[in-house]
């Protein structure tokens, strides 16, 4: 299964495409320890992406295939954003045992989406699996800066058959 995402319109459908789709990416930043610190050597620690996880902020960045054109760049509050949609900011659970949980709720707390996999850090690599038969399996690059997760990713987000499009996930600890 192979997640694309369209993001020519509206930036509130764009948001909620990207948290429905998968609220994790890929990020080459400084590593911190949980309490904030600068982290020496080898990249993040499981107890670094351990606990609750909520969307704060969507950084999108659209590259054009003709190299500057049609560029665009989204920065988007998850907050905001999901309340225009009747929902709360994407929740990502990623426990001890390995698995993870993601869940889409409503303001007033009704669970619209759930979904479960496994998790996986290899260095500053964070690997995120679906569960079932072949499953989508996604590698995001994490930094963790204080009491904050970022996330990045590059990809054809805007269809024009290129993997040279960004965005970044910036989740806030619970």
């Amino acid at each position: 299964m192979m997640m694309r995402f369209f993001l020519f319109h509206d930036p509130a459908k764009t948001l909620g495409t990207l948290l429905l789709g998968m609220g994790l990416l890929f990020t080459a930043c400084k590593n911190q320890s949980p309490n904030g610190g600068t982290r020496s050597g080898g990249g993040l620690q499981p107890e670094d992406v351990i606990g609750p996880w909520q969307a704060r902020q969507i950084e999108v960045k659209l590259v054009s295939k003709d190299n500057g054109s049609r560029d665009s760049s989204y920065i988007l509050d998850a907050a905001v954003q999901a309340a225009k949609m009747g929902q709360r900011p994407v929740l990502t659970i990623i426990r001890r045992d390995g698995e993870y949980r993601e869940e889409t709720r409503t303001v007033g707390d009704s669970l619209l989406r759930e979904a479960n996999g496994y998790w996986h850090l290899f260095s500053d690599t964070l690997v995120f699996r679906l569960r079932g038969e072949n499953a989508a399996e996604i590698r995001y690059h994490a930094a963790r800066k204080g009491n904050q997760l970022w996330l990045q990713s590059r990809g054809d987000f805007d269809g024009d058959a290129f993997r040279d499009d960004h965005w970044t996930v910036k989740l806030q600890k619970r």
